[in-house]
């Protein structure tokens, strides 16, 4: 992977659903709502490189740490399922766990567009299709944000323990003033 500086998720999508043209004249409206969810595999083959990279990004105050509030396993209560995002503007880079929440803008949003190449961006951003301007959404959409928490279920340990290396904690989680993850039709 890259240096700290700028960690390059890797591709797993097939499709890119990109539309640059449209996207230039929305400026990023799905983008200013919150940051896309990355899956397990785009950071790394195993455990140990997915934690290397996520302690490394995590270094590099980019990304952050949200969750899903909610059962996401059909045969218990399974709550607290913890994935990864860039983090939202508006949040410190020292506060690793935190909701994204609405109206959230990606912190790889600039005034030109996404800083990440298309290759590199996460799987929700991916995921997108923008069907007309200052409007995307989800293909087959049902309930996407369980989707990604359900892949990286298997995936806590590791996630928790790259938090652990940079020294974050679970119980530090930031929530003052992020609407309810139930609030946002994107996610």
């Amino acid at each position: 992977m890259s240096p700290v500086t700028q960690v390059q998720l890797i591709q797993i999508s097939k499709e890119m659903n990109l539309n640059t043209s449209m996207c230039a004249k929305c400026g990023g409206e799905c983008c200013k709502e919150q940051p896309g969810i990355t899956l397990p595999q785009q950071w790394g083959a195993t455990a140990e490189e997915m934690l290397d990279n996520l302690a490394a990004a995590f270094t590099a105050g980019r990304w952050a740490i949200d969750w899903w509030e909610g059962d996401v396993d059909p045969d218990g209560d399974l709550d607290d399922v913890y994935f990864v995002r860039p983090h939202a503007v508006g949040f410190d880079a020292d506060t690793l766990f935190h909701g994204a929440g609405h109206n959230r803008r990606c912190t790889f949003l600039s005034n030109t567009g996404c800083t990440l190449t298309a290759e590199t961006r996460p799987d929700g951003c991916l995921a997108l299709i923008p069907n007309k301007p200052h409007t995307c959404e989800l293909k087959n959409d049902d309930h996407a944000k369980k989707k990604y928490a359900w892949a990286w279920h298997p995936y806590q340990d590791v996630v928790l323990a790259a938090a652990a290396r940079v020294g974050a904690d679970k119980a530090d989680r930031e929530t003052d003033d992020v609407q309810p993850w139930w609030s946002s039709s994107l996610w």
